[in-house]
C-alpha cells in the first residue's frame, strides 16, 4: 500500500491544505490501463475535535484500502467543523466541490 502526503493551494480556503492518500495494493490496480480510463472507488475521511488527517494512520482504514482496492483520502479541516465560516475559510464549499476536483486530477478516483 502506498501512503501519499499531498499539499496544495485552495481558492476557497485562501491558502494551502494538507491531505493524506492511502492507495490500494499494486495487485488491485489496473497497471496495464495505458489510456488511464479506470477509476477507483474512494472513501473520504474527515476528522473532528481538533485532530488531523494523520489520526487515520495505523487504523483499520489502511487495511480497508488494501483489501478492497479503494483509495482513502483524509483531509485536514483545521477546527472548522467543515462549515463555510462568515469570517474565515469556506470549508464546506472546499470539501464538496474543490477538493474532489483537485484529487481527481492527482489520482484515478471515481466521481
Amino acid at each position: 500500500m502506498a501512503f501519499i502526503e499531498f499539499n496544495a493551494l485552495s481558492v476557497h480556503l485562501g491558502g494551502s491544505f494538507s491531505a493524506k492518500f492511502f492507495a490500494p495494493e499494486m495487485d488491485k490496480l489496473a497497471l496495464d490501463d495505458e489510456k488511464h480510463v479506470k477509476r477507483y472507488p474512494v472513501l473520504w475521511l474527515i476528522h473532528t475535535d481538533g485532530g488531523t488527517a494523520l489520526d487515520w494512520c495505523a487504523t483499520p482504514v489502511e487495511s480497508c484500502a488494501v483489501r478492497h482496492g479503494i483509495f482513502v483520502i483524509a483531509v485536514d479541516v483545521q477546527h472548522s467543523l467543515c462549515t463555510d465560516m462568515a469570517y474565515g475559510p469556506a470549508f464546506e464549499t472546499f470539501l464538496s466541490t474543490e477538493l474532489p476536483g483537485i484529487c481527481r486530477h492527482v489520482v484515478p478516483i471515481s466521481a
